[in-house]
């Protein structure tokens, strides 16, 4: 798994959605597929890849024109800035992409591989992780906490505005200019959304190459080598996908489920997404994710918390307050899904989203705990030892 990473890194470097990198990086995922005897296929996609992100940048200024319009209309401040909470939320913080109309549609694609069951198709398993990298959030890398805690501030003041300067207009209070003067004085924090990325785009080792990894990794494992395009397992089809332009709003995640959720639920399939396995001590199975809105299902994350327990492997869950993974896109679309993550999520990590995201910083335990934990859930899944 350490020398896939090491390759994809090498040869491709950044992979940015939608990018030439991520589209190369994706045909050697394939190949890489088909070398070992699963049967392999690309699926391109178009989306508004740049649509989560530039958004920010309309946000800022509207945030601004809502400060000065204060002066002049407060009803019309207080609208203007509602409407420009209100899609902030829609549009970037929960992931449903309200502004995409007024971007360009781009591609980029998934890559899919199959391994058949020795016998009768009961049931389906996808392991999943996500090709693309992110230019750097560069104010989390020079300011590390402080720039994420301005990031979070920015957030809630976009949200915060239109409440404050709503209640200004219909009570009519006194204390109208101090509000309008604390939203004034902390609007410097909206910079960190306007200027979010900086111009390097991080290697991705560890979010998410270590997802994909252990997908071809699991098609290394369970393919029989004796019958191309079969597997070890008796009633289990194995998916492994490697997911496309994650990282602009899980858009790849999101065109897989939709393209095939009718097969998905006729396979009675189950996703299991893989996100960033960095270290063993914080390897985490999430419960729900805030931000989506995703609740997983209790049964399916009982399922594979046996399966951390009956192989030692300490395990955490948790509720994932900041950020979304693969797995949402398939909890929208009400498909069966768990994810998994390897990453600290109740403090910040230095690496994430930032140039620090390199194969050095990867501590290779993490990934071979990890293995070991994801055959035997498989193989229960294949024998019925776990179910939900």
């Amino acid at each position: 798994m350490i020398a896939f990473i090491e390759s994809v890194v090498n040869q491709f470097g950044g992979r940015l959605a939608g990018s030439s990198a991520e589209k190369a990086a994706q045909q050697y995922v394939r190949d890489c597929f088909e070398t070992i005897g699963a049967s392999a296929e690309i699926q391109p996609f178009t989306a508004a890849l740049t649509a989560k992100f530039v958004a920010l940048k309309l946000f800022t200024v509207v945030y601004f024109i809502s400060l000065g319009l204060y002066w002049l209309s407060v009803p019309g401040a207080a609208i203007l800035a509602l409407v420009n909470g209100i899609l902030f939320v829609g549009h970037f913080l929960t992931y449903r992409n309200w502004l995409d109309f007024l971007f360009p549609q781009m591609e980029s694609s998934n890559v899919e591989a199959t391994l058949e069951p020795q016998g009768e198709v009961i049931r389906t398993i996808l392991v999943a992780g996500h090709i693309d990298s992110v230019r750097e959030f560069q104010w989390w890398y020079h300011l590390k906490n402080f720039g994420g805690i301005l990031t979070i501030v920015a957030g809630a003041l976009f949200v915060l505005q239109g409440i404050v300067l709503l209640l200004v207009w219909l009570i009519g209070s006194a204390w109208g200019d101090i509000a309008w003067l604390v939203l004034a004085v902390l609007s410097p924090a909206t910079f960190t959304m306007y200027a979010m990325h900086g111009k390097q785009v991080v290697d991705g080792a560890m979010d998410n190459l270590t997802g994909v990894a252990v997908a071809v990794e699991m098609a290394k494992v369970f393919a029989d080598e004796t019958q191309p395009g079969k597997s070890k397992l008796k009633h289990t089809r194995l998916r492994l996908v490697s997911f496309g332009s994650e990282e602009c709003g899980l858009r790849g995640s999101n065109a897989y489920a939709m393209r095939n959720k009718e097969q998905l639920l006729r396979e009675n399939a189950l996703l299991v997404n893989i996100d960033t396995i960095k270290d063993a001590e914080h390897l985490t199975i999430l419960k729900s994710e805030i931000n989506t809105r995703v609740k997983y299902d209790k049964a399916l994350v009982a399922a594979i918390n046996q399966a951390f327990v009956d192989c030692g492997v300490p395990v955490k869950q948790v509720n994932l307050s900041v950020g979304a993974t693969d797995g949402s896109a398939f909890g929208i679309h009400k498909l069966p899904a768990i994810s998994i993550i390897g990453m600290n999520a109740s403090a910040f990590d230095p690496c994430y989203h930032t140039r620090l995201d390199k194969l050095e910083n990867l501590n290779p335990q993490a990934l071979e705990t990890f293995k070991g934990v994801l055959i035997n859930f498989i193989e229960g899944w294949d024998s019925g030892k776990y179910k939900a």
